[in-house]
């Protein structure tokens, strides 16, 4: 087989040696017959899997998360009231309405982040 040196490494040119067919290619058992056998063997042998127990979040993590939400709606309504501002020439109609919309909208995400974290019900029976 014909190789082509690039930076002092053999690269080989042609064909591979090995004829073996690819991953995939030759019929081998797939991902959802691992997990049957595996599933299989896990109840011969009496052995259950633990049940999957929600995480935890990190204080850091979820004060990290607050901040985000908080400056995310805040800037984002700034942006968003300045260039409609710019554009309609009505400075700073929409830039003060969408900055303190932008600012409710944040401390209510970061509300949300809260109460969801702390695992306490907020009343609201659609937002789990």
């Amino acid at each position: 087989m014909p190789a082509l040196w690039r930076g002092g490494v053999a690269v080989a040119l042609g064909e591979p040696e090995s004829s073996e067919p690819m991953a995939g290619e030759d019929g081998s058992p797939k991902f959802e017959d691992f997990d049957a056998r595996m599933q299989k063997l896990r109840a011969d042998t009496g052995l259950e899997p633990e049940p999957q127990r929600p995480e935890k979040h990190r204080i850091g993590g979820a004060g990290l998360q607050v901040g985000i939400e908080l400056f995310a709606g805040v800037a984002g309504g700034a942006i968003i009231g300045y260039l409609l501002d710019r554009w309609l020439d009505t400075w700073p109609l929409w830039f003060l309405v969408l900055f303190f919309m932008g600012a409710a909208a944040g401390m209510l995400n970061a509300y949300r982040h809260i109460r969801r974290i702390s695992d306490m019900p907020d009343g609201d029976s659609d937002t789990k």
